[in-house]
């Protein structure tokens, strides 16, 4: 996703992801020095809109509040290889509104988002028409079947909490684009007491804002998406294939694809389920940050990675021509880093407790199909992330964000022979052993603690006991 670079977006009251003015913020360094990625990627004043419209409002009264759009979670739907298909995209929309003071509460609230005239056709969205959240807020959705959508928020009496929103939309684009810009706009009602009375002001953006959506940056989706709010289904009809790793081409059938050898690397959200969905939203942004920011640390191409997602994980398999000691080192103490940042954001929500993670390495022989990477070593490597052993360690650690479980095979090759950021002394070896599966594993774990004060971080120990096998992911 990029920002907006068109001329009007200069209009005023629009902002691009700088972190200008008070409706953004650019993340600054943790403790660490550590810098995550900024997703906010486009944000915006909201100005006091008339209540005559033959009248405007003063241009020197300022803003009323601001909202800010965080880069989209895209994820690119499986279907049928072919150029000549559509292009079937969920995004994932978070956004929020900032705090108001003086007494002052939000009322009713629109969100609209057009992808202009690019031949996008909404096939699906969320919140869905008619329904109601948690918190008692009826939404009313416009704009299903076409490009352009808005949906109004209309809370109850204690009116609407200002952060973790999102608008999902299943979009279809023609074949053969490469991505479609999104305008964005917000409007909302501003309520305060006057005089004893209630009363109500509405405020919304002026000017184009907006950013890009491209599909190379999208996801590989594997279906269901249990992790996602409100998951929907893939609609019928073909849709190609994902790009692969390092960009390869895309072959009719898995059986004419390459199966080449490859390292993989998995990260999935310890205890994702059980949080709300605005939560859910937060978090979600975290792994796409954590899992960006770790590569970069790692001085690993994001673009040439195959990226596969799972709903409350990432799969990514590494490109060839990599240093393989400095990649896994660097990937690890990036993830460590990310997390500590994520969960120092001091605009983290209350409440939404910290974002850990494990995470599985392991290499073999994969070729893309049309719906992910297939073969063996992916297979082995889920059910390593998802068995009891590397639970285990990571809810038993109460100092470490990060639990990672090694393949046996990956550690022999890399961690005896001392390798910068490696040190065997951290790990303990466990078997994983799932017999409705027909499988039985060694695996070597270790535990990444957080960093404190300006130190780096360093392996967590090996304290935690093994505590048997939990239910394995379906791969």
């Amino acid at each position: 996703m990029a920002p907006d670079t068109r001329p009007d977006a200069s209009r005023p009251g629009a902002r691009q992801a700088s972190g200008a003015g008070p409706g953004a913020r650019r993340p600054g360094p943790a403790a660490t020095g550590f810098v995550l990625p900024d997703d906010v990627a486009a944000a915006a004043d909201l100005y006091a809109e008339p209540s005559d419209p033959g009248t405007k409002s003063p241009e020197d009264e300022g803003p009323e509040s601001s909202v800010r759009f965080y880069r989209p979670l895209v994820y690119r739907l499986p279907g049928e290889p072919g150029p000549t298909g559509p292009v079937d995209l969920l995004l994932c929309f978070p956004y929020d509104l900032a705090p108001l003071t003086g007494g002052r509460a939000y009322g009713d609230a629109q969100v609209g988002i057009d992808f202009g005239d690019s031949g996008a056709q909404a096939l699906a969205v969320q919140p869905a028409p008619g329904s109601v959240q948690p918190d008692g807020t009826r939404v009313a959705v416009f704009g299903r079947g076409h490009h352009r959508l808005r949906w109004e928020f209309r809370p109850p009496s204690a009116g609407l909490r200002p952060d973790g929103h999102w608008c999902q939309v299943l979009l279809r684009l023609p074949p053969g684009r490469s991505g479609v810009y999104c305008h964005l706009s917000c409007h909302v009602v501003v309520r305060r007491t006057v005089l004893g009375r209630a009363v109500g002001s509405k405020a919304g953006t002026r000017g184009n804002f907006g950013l890009r959506v491209n599909v190379e940056d999208a996801w590989a989706a594997r279906l269901p998406l249990p992790g996602l709010p409100y998951p929907m289904a893939a609609p019928d009809g073909p849709a190609p294939r994902v790009r692969g790793p390092e960009g390869g081409h895309e072959e009719g059938a898995a059986g004419d694809a390459p199966w080449l050898r490859r390292l993989f690397f998995a990260l999935d959200v310890e205890r994702y389920s059980r949080r709300h969905n605005t939560h859910m939203a937060r978090v979600q942004r975290d792994l796409w940050r954590t899992a960006r920011a770790a590569c970069a640390h790692a001085s690993v191409d994001w673009h040439a990675c195959g990226r596969q997602v799972s709903g409350d994980g990432y799969l990514l398999v590494l490109p060839t021509g990599i240093s393989e000691p400095a990649a896994v080192a660097g990937l690890l103490q990036g993830v460590t880093l990310a997390l500590h940042a994520v969960n120092t954001d001091p605009e983290r929500p209350a409440g939404i407790g910290p974002t850990r993670m494990r995470a599985s390495l392991h290499q073999g022989l994969t070729c893309e199909g049309a719906s992910g990477f297939l073969g063996t070593a992916v297979v082995e490597l889920f059910r390593v992330l998802d068995a009891g052993p590397l639970r285990a360690a990571l809810r038993e650690s109460a100092h470490a964000d990060l639990a990672v479980a090694w393949s046996d095979s990956l550690y022999r090759d890399l961690v005896p022979h001392a390798y910068p950021g490696l040190d065997e002394r951290a790990f303990r070896q466990v078997q994983v052993d799932l017999p409705e599966k027909g499988f039985t594993a060694g695996a070597w774990i270790e535990l990444r603690a957080r960093p404190l004060g300006g130190e780096r971080p360093a392996p967590a120990g090996t304290e935690a006991p093994d505590a048997g096998n939990g239910a394995p992911n379906p791969h």
